[in-house]
Order: structure tokens, then sequence, then C-alpha cells
């Protein structure tokens, strides 16, 4: 029950890994907008920011030679969120066929890290599957990364609150 009441209340912190085969049109910063239906059960995200807009806070990008891993914080809890915000950046996720990412042998995002304070609750995982998640450049990459910074909400932009 507390768990589920620190995601009801936005007390969790999460971060997620991706990889896509595009540059992004940025490498860190808020992407938020109100997600609406596209077609075939797909969803954009459109240039309004309402009361219930996703919000996602691209907290890093990081090159891999042709590809790049991208780490996520979702402020909001939207279905294809992270999706559809890579999308909107140009650099829809390898593997994802709903939004235009490179063909691969999987859907390359990874729920990566979760830190929830008052339960002691503190976690990342590297993923175990997938080609390019087990490449050499993505593990080099993954070990650079320090969790504690990238949960970190003090130095989340203004945008993202």
């Amino acid at each position: 029950r507390a768990l589920g009441d620190a995601f009801a209340e936005r007390r969790v912190k999460k971060a997620y890994v991706a990889v896509t085969a595009s540059k992004p049109s940025k490498k860190q910063g808020v992407v938020a907008g109100d997600m609406v239906k596209a077609r075939r059960g797909s969803w954009r995200l459109s240039r309004t920011v309402g009361d219930r807009a996703a919000c996602t806070w691209l907290r890093k990008c990081v090159g891999l030679g042709g590809a790049r891993m991208l780490v996520w914080r979702p402020v909001t809890g939207k279905t294809h969120q992270i999706r559809v915000a890579a999308k909107a950046l140009g650099a829809p996720l390898c593997g994802d066929a709903r939004y235009g990412g490179a063909d691969a042998d999987r859907l390359y995002l990874h729920a990566a890290a979760i830190r929830v304070d008052e339960l002691g609750l503190d976690a990342s995982t590297l993923p175990t599957t997938g080609e390019q998640f087990a490449s050499e450049a993505f593990r080099e990459a993954w070990a650079d990364l320090d969790w504690a910074d990238i949960l970190d909400d003090a130095a989340m932009p203004k945008a993202a609150r």
C-alpha cells in the first residue's frame, strides 16, 4: 500500500535508459505536451500543455558509436510517454516500430533505476537482454552513470516540476 501511495502521489523517482539510432533535436531538457490519440493505437505529443500534459525530462544523451543512449526521468506516468517524447525529438527508440524506430531485436527501453526515499528503496538494474544493451559501448556508458545525480530532483528544471 505504501508503495502504491508513493506512485499515486508522485514521490517515486524513476529513470529509464533507451537506445536510439537517431540524433535527438536536444541532448537534455524537458519534453512536455498534451498526448493525443493518433492512428492505430499510437499517441502523439501536441504543442499544448494542459493540466494533464505528459512531462518527461531527458536527463542525458550519450554517444555509443552509431547509436545514442538516452537517460529519461518521467515526471508524469502516461502510457508510451517516453516513446512519444523520443519520437517528438526526432529520435524514436530502436525496436519501436509503432513510433518509427530502427529495426532491432527488442524495444530498447529499460526501467533502470527507482528510488522511494521514505521506504528506503534505492535500486538500479542493468538490462540483461538485447544486442545494443550488451554492447561494450553501452556497458561503458552505463558504468559512467551516476544514479544519485540522475535521480536528484534538485537538478530538475522548473519546467518539469
